[in-house]
């Protein structure tokens, strides 16, 4: 019987721990740190809420356009390097960003125009290529503990630096922090290995041989209990299946919902009465419960088929918006972030997994760069127009509705979202 986790010599296992600790700074203190700094620069120089998200906006749509050119490059050069070059430009503009903006034009340039690159070439693409080709079988698991990395990075930045700015009173610390560990996390990412062809080594640590003598054997060492595609669709192919759009309207409800909640969750919180603290600390939480959902979710994944799993999910993510949008009090408003935390955690790890189990490792990067643009297109408005909404209304509450209708039907296309069979000739 085939012995995958701890196998000696397997390089699977050590490129996860490398890659989780490259997305828990790009991902997680980087990208999630915003959550608090933004809030922080918008009262400090004075900023409006709607021109300000313009960045993020903008940052959003250039990172999803780039998405098609960082496929081919990956696809050409590899996964390591694109990382390699991406995460130097996240690092040039974290140090641009704590050292000479003060002006709006300037924080729309870097945040909306030079992170993008770098969030694109040395984000969650790479990543999950390298990921989606070193595992098969186990493909949920390994998925589930690199994207967790996102989860901690972001649990830790939230009070970290709420601490820092209200410490040195001033954001630029925060961003000044941030690219420190950036670059550390440069380092790191010149160990990590493309796929296991590049070692000698098979993924999951299974040679066709031991396979074949384990599926005679009846142990099924390289099978799966969900759905895997015996071929690597191409994309044209794939845009003509159910599946694919199923899954890609259910992921536009998530992405929408937790853009809403990072961007301008610490605004709604806080013109509600809570304390900037408090706010930090729920997103925090939320955060982290993400983290704690991805292993164990991307586990049972690998057991039960996502689309049923997601079904449940999306029907808790719903409820626990709701009790954001409302937040009555401490108590509601923390057991609905950690609801919201695990059901978006959940979503973020099976996104990548479905989308390799249904069209193949080898597909997945040419797959994803063309989905990208599209999810892109309609939710990269949904913090400007959160941002207009609370400057005319002066609350978040039409925004709140529209999501939380948008994330019911998920629930439906979830159920819809049957693997694709190859059609037999």
């Amino acid at each position: 019987m085939a012995k995958i986790i701890g196998k000696p010599g397997f390089y699977g296992w050590w490129n996860v721990g490398l890659l989780f600790f490259v997305y828990m700074v790009i991902l997680g203190i980087v990208f999630y740190g915003f959550n608090v700094i933004f809030p922080a620069m918008i009262e400090a120089q004075g900023w409006g809420r709607g021109e300000a998200a313009w960045a993020h906006t903008a940052k959003g749509v250039l990172s999803a356009f780039l998405t098609p050119l960082v496929a081919l490059f990956i696809n050409r050069r590899g996964g390591r390097l694109s990382m390699n070059l991406g995460i130097a430009v996240v690092v040039v503009a974290l140090v641009l960003l704590s050292t000479v903006t003060s002006k709006l034009w300037q924080w729309t340039i870097l945040w909306g125009g030079v992170m993008p690159i770098g969030f694109a070439f040395g984000g969650a693409l790479p990543i999950m290529t390298i990921v989606n080709f070193w595992f098969s079988k186990n493909r949920g698991s390994a998925l589930g503990i690199v994207l967790t990395g996102a989860s901690v990075g972001g649990f830790i930045a939230q009070p970290l630096f709420t601490w820092l700015i209200m410490y040195s009173g001033t954001w630029k610390i925060a961003w000044a922090v941030a690219a420190g560990l950036s670059l550390c996390a440069l380092a790191v990412s010149f160990r990590i290995k493309n796929k296991p062809e590049d070692l000698g080594q098979y993924a999951d640590g299974i040679s066709p041989e031991q396979a074949q003598a384990d599926d005679d054997a009846g142990l099924s060492a390289a099978g799966a209990r969900t759905y895997r595609s015996p071929i690597d669709w191409t994309v044209r192919n794939a845009l003509k299946t159910r599946a694919l759009w199923m899954i890609v309207m259910a992921f536009l409800a998530q992405a929408a919902a937790l853009y809403l909640v990072t961007v301008h969750g610490v605004l709604h919180l806080t013109d509600k009465g809570y304390t900037p603290m408090e706010a930090a600390s729920f997103l925090s939480v939320l955060i982290l419960m993400g983290g704690v959902a991805r292993f164990p979710m991307g586990m049972l994944a690998d057991r039960i088929e996502p689309r049923w799993i997601l079904m449940v999910i999306f029907a808790v993510m719903a409820a626990s918006f709701i009790g954001i949008w409302q937040a009555p009090g401490i108590m509601v408003l923390f057991v609905s972030g950690i609801a919201f935390g695990f059901s978006y955690g959940t979503c973020t790890v099976l996104f990548p997994a479905v989308l390799g189990n249904y069209y193949g490792p080898g597909s997945f990067a040419n797959i994803f760069a063309f989905v990208a643009p599209l999810v892109v297109i309609f939710i990269a408005p949904v913090p400007v127009a959160a941002g207009y909404i609370a400057d005319i209304y002066k609350n978040y509450d039409l925004a709140f509705i529209g999501i939380t209708a948008f994330i019911m039907a998920a629930v439906i296309c979830s159920a819809l979202a049957v693997p694709p069979r190859v059609e037999k000739k």
